[in-house]
């Protein structure tokens, strides 16, 4: 999977371009903020329009979201209407004989934790231009962000009575853009998003890598 951003340098002085600078006569240390989140980098002119970058980003977020669940309720019902033996099941564990009276909303927990190293190239293609193609790797963890949530303990208590009696494999899930998240037999919710370790990265820049007395904050 690779990456795709667009970065924007704002100096505090005047833009000076890269190209005349020799190789390794200059180094910079700067902190950034971008979308793939804040880091330090340290920089060296490699030629006279080419910079190396080496670095680390991190960009954690959290987030807690309610979100409907997805239960089978007519074919629920028309179980419970049509078997005697489930209906009483059902009254004798104390749990609603209607599916519409199950709990339908879950609140679910997420979590970004995207933290990688890198290395990257800044090509100043334009003499006394400070517009750059950025090219390089990013490397890190591969899960980036966790999904959590719990089913009403009721409604995972009824959906197993109703297997347990039917033989049927009812469950509860949830949709989560268009993928879809399904209980385990507990009422727990548990998903991940995966990337590769490694991942390219491609991008477009304004500014100086190693600018001469100047403050980098990239955006």
């Amino acid at each position: 999977m690779g990456m795709i951003a667009l970065q924007l340098f704002t100096l505090l002085s005047p833009v000076k371009a890269q190209q005349g600078m020799k190789p390794f006569e200059h180094l910079g240390v700067g902190l950034e903020v971008g979308t793939v989140g804040f880091g330090l980098d340290i920089a060296v002119p490699v030629h006279s329009f080419i910079v190396v970058r080496g670095g680390f980003n991190i960009l954690p977020f959290s987030y807690s979201d309610d979100y409907h669940v997805n239960h089978e309720r007519n074919e629920i019902n028309s179980l419970i209407r049509g078997s005697e033996e489930l209906y009483n099941a059902l009254k004798a564990a104390n749990l609603p004989t209607d599916a519409g009276e199950l709990s339908y909303d879950i609140d679910l927990d997420g979590k970004l934790d995207m933290l990688n190293g890198k290395i990257v190239a800044d090509i100043y293609p334009f003499k006394k231009s400070s517009f750059h193609v950025i090219a390089g790797l990013y490397f890190g963890k591969s899960k980036i962000i966790n999904l959590d949530g719990h089913v009403d303990p009721t409604t995972m208590r009824f959906l197993n009575t109703v297997n347990e009696v039917s033989g049927e494999d009812f469950g509860s899930s949830i949709s989560v853009e268009d993928y879809t998240i399904t209980a385990d037999r507990n009422g727990n919710i548990n998903a991940a998003l995966k990337v590769n370790g490694v991942k390219p990265y491609v991008g477009i820049g304004f500014g100086n890598s190693i600018p001469k007395k100047t403050c980098r904050i990239p955006f």
